[in-house]
């Protein structure tokens, strides 16, 4: 899940939200599948997208490297310094703050 503007955040009722994660869960199966959620991933903001759900060019590539951390973690089941949230996971999942 990629980071999201808090106004496109606040269109979805939490309900919505809820039954997405649980439609994408049908194909995760906590092995080769996961979900890595940075739906809400700090230190984006208005400025980083250059439309209403498109990254810049810029903040995409602050993504792609942020990304390119957590799938390394993935790899090595060490703990990502990105806040994010694996569903379905096993090897390892971050503390809930």
């Amino acid at each position: 899940m990629l980071p999201i503007r808090s106004e496109q955040s606040n269109a979805y009722r939490p309900h919505e939200i809820t039954e997405f994660h649980q439609f994408l869960s049908l194909y995760i199966d906590g092995k080769s599948r996961v979900l890595i959620d940075v739906t809400y991933l700090p230190g984006y903001s208005m400025q980083d997208f250059a439309d209403i759900t498109h990254l810049n060019p810029i903040s995409a590539d602050r993504y792609s490297s942020e990304l390119r951390e957590v799938v390394a973690s993935l790899i090595d089941k060490k703990p990502p310094r990105v806040p994010v949230r694996f569903t379905g996971h096993q090897l390892h999942r971050p503390q809930e703050h």
